[in-house]
């Protein structure tokens, strides 16, 4: 849905949708037979639902003929019930994932004179996912396991963990005409984070059993919770020029500087 608000003033256009799915997988199974078996034919299927929310706005508004600004912003969340299901790993040895993310920008377009345009934005993208044990599994006396003559695992996944993205960015621009010339100025600035996390203890103990043909073989433990701190900044600038020097030829001319810092700070 969209349209003026203000006539020549104020427009303004928003959005929603969903998407639902839900489906059988061959080979993933939601629990064993009757007689214990989770890799035998007769094992009970399982189904995987997943879904896809979103929400948009977006709002111009034109102050005046120098000024123009514009806003923005999306929120969507994907759910899956058993992220990561397959022939070794059964729905209660998956994953639920929710992963909402988000997008907003505000800009401005400024035009002081026929010849200049500037333009300034600013915004943020980034998800966070969650990956959680199926519901009813993580709890005591249930740990992990693997058996290593099938790769079959049992229990909860031994790998919940969290995954934040997110960055944000800032930018400048300002073209310029004179004569036969159109210079352009910019620069960039971003700032990004990206963690893989694990912020809980399993309830039966934060570590994975593995079995050979049922007969205990080793143990693998993991130092849960962690929380690390990924970073990345960088900046850039640039000139340009377009030199129109006669009909049919054009030339176009610039330099460009960037800078990356990739880094982990102190923890």
């Amino acid at each position: 849905l969209g349209g003026r608000i203000i006539k020549d003033k104020l427009w303004f256009y928003t959005g929603i949708s969903k998407q639902t799915q839900n489906a059988g997988q061959l080979g993933v199974v939601s629990g064993p037979d009757a007689a214990g078996c989770w890799t035998c034919l007769d094992a009970p299927g399982g189904s995987i639902v997943s879904t896809l929310t979103q929400e948009n706005i977006k709002v111009s508004y034109q102050l005046n003929s120098m000024w123009r600004f514009i806003g923005a912003w999306q929120h969507s969340l994907k759910f899956l019930s058993a992220q990561g299901a397959a022939s070794t790993e059964p729905l209660p040895s998956s994953l639920y994932e929710h992963q909402p993310a988000d997008m907003w920008k505000g800009e401005a377009e400024i035009v002081p004179t026929p010849s200049l345009f500037i333009n300034v934005v600013a915004g943020y993208g980034g998800y966070h996912v969650h990956y959680t044990d199926e519901p009813g599994t993580d709890v005591p006396g249930n740990p992990s396991g693997k058996e290593l003559s099938t790769g079959l695992l049992t229990g909860p996944n031994d790998y919940p963990d969290d995954k934040p993205q997110n960055r944000y960015m800032a930018r400048g621009n300002v073209s310029y005409i004179v004569g036969k010339h159109q210079f352009k100025f910019g620069t960039e600035e971003s700032w990004e984070a990206g963690d893989t996390q694990a912020l809980k203890d399993q309830a039966a103990g934060d570590y994975l059993l593995i079995f050979s043909k049922g007969a205990p073989n080793e143990i693998q433990t993991f130092n849960y919770p962690f929380n690390p701190s990924n970073l990345l900044h960088s900046q850039s600038a640039f000139a340009t020029d377009t030199w129109k020097l006669a009909k049919r030829l054009v030339l176009n001319y610039g330099v460009r500087w960037e800078r990356y810092n990739d880094f982990y700070p102190d923890q």
